[in-house]
């Protein structure tokens, strides 16, 4: 946390952000002062700063590319023939709703085929959080990762499970403050054959 507040520090020190991080920053200010707020209580005096530093850490545009994630690979061999799985559970991400701008949050589930190369555990965990940046919504994250391991990692197989709670239906709309929102995408072997499906599922701890 302390070397992501440095970043953001340096961000909003750059010309080149400067005057973006002002704008927002005079955007928030305005906001609350037209909804009736008194900018000059304690607990509002600073809020407008907090914000505009919490887009640039959490909403703010970046290059990120996905494939970039899983640039470093291990070989495996050949294991044309095998259907041997690899499988992560309980993968932590949150992201924000680009409908309504407030947070979702949840749990990733992934398992692959491999071909002939694996990518270390860790780049799993980034793989999923660098698709929920930004304003987002949970099938693009799934289908997302799920594309790039299909396309980058040429996995036979592979299957991608998101499950999260979404803000804007706790503190709006319904109301609803129980119900999570389950997607998938599935690739490859994942598709074709139930019984890998299945077993996937069940390493997961989803069946």
């Amino acid at each position: 946390m302390l070397e992501e507040g440095k970043v953001i520090e340096a961000q909003i020190k750059n010309e080149q952000f400067a005057d973006s991080y002002e704008k927002i920053k005079s955007s928030v200010q305005g906001q609350l002062t037209i909804m009736g707020y008194d900018l000059a209580s304690d607990g509002l005096v600073d809020t407008p700063d907090r914000v505009a530093r919490m887009f640039f850490s959490e909403l703010f545009v970046t290059d990120i590319d996905l494939k970039d994630v899983l640039s470093v690979t291990f070989d495996e061999g050949d294991r044309e023939g095998t259907d041997d799985l690899v499988a992560m559970s309980n993968i932590k991400f949150s992201s924000w709703c680009e409908h309504h701008m407030l947070p979702f949050w949840g749990e990733a589930f992934i398992a692959y085929v491999p071909r002939e190369r694996v990518v270390g555990i860790s780049k799993l965990v980034r793989l999923v959080r660098a698709a929920a940046r930004g304003l987002n919504i949970q099938e693009r994250i799934t289908h997302n990762v799920a594309d790039c391991l299909d396309e980058y990692l040429s996995a036979k197989g592979v299957l991608v499970v998101t499950r999260a709670v979404h803000s804007c239906m706790i503190v709006r709309g319904v109301k609803g403050f129980s119900e999570q929102l389950t997607v998938s995408a599935v690739k490859g072997l994942m598709k074709d054959s139930g019984t890998l499906r299945s077993e996937a599922l069940s390493l997961l701890g989803l069946a």
